[in-house]
């Protein structure tokens, strides 16, 4: 799996997503195996995701490796692997938790999510995630940060419940 950086105000969309995804040239990746240049695009598969009041479907392209035949997703930044809650509502939910709130406001943002999701989140927060922002002194803001900062130093997404190898990859401007 492969991050690719996207602005933090940059809505969820099909079309931000394939408008991100064209500015990228798959030679200038990198594969979880260490080899950059024989990534080729590949293929896609669709996921859905809760944003925005809806929920709707994203289509996220593929790449394979050439040297070690692995394929790799290219995920934005501002989503979670595995999951169809974008990292700013789990951020906000989290956040909100942190101060003693009702999650009600991401709720009321987010209808599509139910009531138990918020739960679910923190639950997991808590259990990995906690201790490991505390002790390595991560911030939860600029998410863009704490995604750095998370695959450099544990090799997942922030709130990444799969232990999939992944990379950050930030397009140069």
């Amino acid at each position: 799996m492969i991050t690719v950086f996207v602005s933090e105000n940059n809505p969820i969309s099909q079309k931000s997503y394939d408008d991100a995804m064209d500015q990228l040239d798959p030679f200038r990746l990198s594969c979880t195996c260490g080899c950059s240049g024989s990534l080729i695009r590949y293929g896609f598969y669709r996921r859905h995701v809760k944003a925005d009041g809806a929920k709707f479907p994203l289509i996220i392209r593929r790449v394979l490796c050439q040297s070690c035949s692995r394929s790799h997703a290219l995920i934005p930044s501002s989503l979670v692997p595995y999951s169809q809650i974008p990292l700013e509502d789990q951020i906000s939910l989290i956040e909100a938790f942190e101060q003693g709130d009702a999650p009600d406001t991401v709720l009321d943002s987010n209808p599509e999510m139910d009531e138990r999701t918020p739960f679910r989140l923190i639950r997991m927060y808590l259990i990995y995630w906690r201790e490991r922002l505390l002790s390595e002194r991560i911030a939860l803001r600029p998410f863009v940060r704490l995604t750095k900062q998370c695959l450099s130093i544990f090799g997942k997404q922030f709130m990444q419940i799969k232990n999939t190898p992944n990379i950050f990859f930030s397009p140069p401007t």
